[in-house]
């Protein structure tokens, strides 16, 4: 197969359905448990949990629901799913969603609204209004999607505080969505109306390429791509509201953000296992003088997977907590005392004696034999 064949084939399937990086999946992290989310919530039985067996991505219709569902966000959302997510929509205009059974004329129709992960509902709250046409949600008879659904909508509730979340996501259960329009616009049929709005986003917002949520470069296209973006949201109004309050000579508290983060407890010595195990690479520990190791979290690639609480095998994390963080980079998360091996250095707990990891105990075992 030639490059350039190649090159067509890759671009054509990223664009038609997702990409999954297999080194991020816990249960290629780990073995003590098997994490099942992907699979139950594919309609179409593509995924396979058996390591040997091949995903059968020939049946991917694209929904979308594998990236909204994974824990560890591994899976990249297809380019043809993001263009409809967040791209080529009006500044001005709220971002309006539905499923594909709905029966009203709409532009931005998905497979399914559970296939929007918590952290895009989130990001498009930053920017403007969303409306989520649910008519269907409750009765479709599809438990798993419903279910997560309502479980993002939770997670960005918590995330943007109950006020701007009601103020910018409009859920709207039964009815049908009007655009706000002039008298003599009420006139005209509701075909014509979207018709309209078509003609002039193509006139106006494609041929100046605005789109109201910002985009990344390629190199940034991963399962965490809209995470990144609201790290850089939240940034950029903690930026503009500190501005504000230089120029008019007030110093009120700026919002914190609540996500799941895990809890380390008094048990914890900074081995570094949940560090090494970590799919996303969220978590640091470094070593400081006077025998501590401060442990440091990247909120915004912090999944709430739970597998560092999951795998610690001296119970230093307790699973995740609350934590209202004033922004989504690095961040101290707890500072923990240590002692180091004699030999090689690594973290052990305090007290042990002789001042040996398992690693160099073992090898002075057999030294001695």
């Amino acid at each position: 197969m030639g490059l350039l064949t190649s090159a067509v084939i890759g671009s054509a399937s990223a664009a038609s359905r997702p990409a999954l990086q297999s080194d991020r999946c816990l249960n290629r992290k780990q073995n003590k448990f098997t994490c099942t989310a992907c699979a139950e919530i594919c309609p179409e039985h593509v995924i396979s949990l058996n390591a040997k067996e091949e995903l059968k991505w020939n049946r991917c219709r694209d929904c979308g629901l594998c990236v909204s569902a994974c824990p560890s966000r591994c899976f990249t959302p297809s380019s043809g799913m993001q263009r409809t997510l967040t791209e080529g929509t009006h500044p001005d205009e709220p971002l309006v969603f539905a499923c594909e059974q709905e029966s009203e004329l709409m532009d931005r129709k998905i497979p399914c609204l559970a296939a929007i992960p918590w952290e895009l509902m989130a990001l498009m709250a930053f920017y403007g209004e969303v409306v989520l046409l649910m008519n269907h949600c409750a009765s479709c008879g599809k438990a798993g999607p419903h279910a997560l659904l309502l479980e993002n909508l939770a997670e960005a509730k918590v995330f943007l505080g109950e006020e701007r979340f009601h103020e910018r996501i409009r859920l709207m259960e039964s009815g049908t969505w009007e655009p706000e329009t002039s008298p003599s616009e009420k006139e005209m049929s509701r075909r014509a109306i979207f018709s309209g709005l078509k003609k002039n986003l193509k006139k106006n917002v494609y041929r100046a390429a605005v789109s109201r949520v910002p985009q990344l470069e390629d190199a940034e296209r991963d399962g965490l791509r809209y995470r990144r973006l609201l790290s850089r949201a939240v940034r950029k109004e903690r930026d503009r509201l500190r501005e504000a309050q230089q120029a008019a000579g007030t110093a009120e508290e700026l919002p914190s953000y609540p996500l799941s983060l895990p809890a380390y407890t008094t048990a914890c010595f900074g081995c570094g296992i949940c560090e090494r195990i970590c799919p996303q690479q969220a978590l640091e520990i470094r070593a400081e003088e006077g025998g501590t190791r401060l442990i440091s979290i990247t909120p915004w690639k912090c999944t709430a997977c739970g597998l560092c609480a999951e795998i610690c095998p001296y119970g230093g994390l307790q699973g995740l907590e609350k934590i209202a963080v004033p922004f989504l980079e690095q961040l101290p998360l707890a500072r923990v005392q240590t002692e180091s091996c004699e030999r090689c250095g690594v973290a052990i707990r305090l007290g042990t004696s002789p001042a040996l990891c398992p690693s160099c105990r073992a090898k002075q075992k057999r030294l001695r034999r």
